[in-house]
């Protein structure tokens, strides 16, 4: 039997909000998209203080942050709700912005479950230098 491996990445930098909260616009209350921003804040911070190289566990730390920005893209993403705008640019806007969070959110899912035992995982997460990236392959 062969085996197939296939590899998704998905990356989530120190400040994933930015653009998301930025794309929202007009489209959520500003109290909302700064709670993102300030969680994208506080994941910069902490992967700035974390070496290169392959996470085998989650630091307590960053696993509460990771929390905090998947509530928080989960409230701008619910906020944004069903209702699509009849203006043309924020109906746009608002595709991209949820697209945005929708990423945002699930590579804080994925990430989050990386705190499970080793054995458990499905996913390998490393933190590169320079621009202070968690991936998952």
């Amino acid at each position: 039997m062969d085996r197939v491996t296939s590899v998704a990445t998905a990356e989530l930098t120190g400040s994933p909000s930015r653009p998301p909260p930025g794309r929202c616009g007009r489209l959520i209350d500003q109290e909302i998209a700064d709670r993102l921003i300030e969680a994208g804040d506080g994941i910069a911070l902490l992967l700035d203080d974390l070496p290169p190289g392959r996470l085998d566990t989650l630091p307590v730390p960053l696993n509460g942050s990771l929390s905090t920005v998947r509530d928080a893209a989960h409230a701008c993403i619910t906020k944004l709700g069903p209702d699509k705008p009849t203006d043309v640019d924020l109906a746009t806007a608002r595709k991209l912005a949820l697209s945005l969070l929708d990423d945002v959110h699930d590579t804080a899912v994925r990430l989050l479950a990386h705190s499970t035992p080793i054995r458990h995982q499905h996913d390998v997460v490393w933190l590169s230098g320079g621009e202070g990236i968690a991936r998952q392959r």
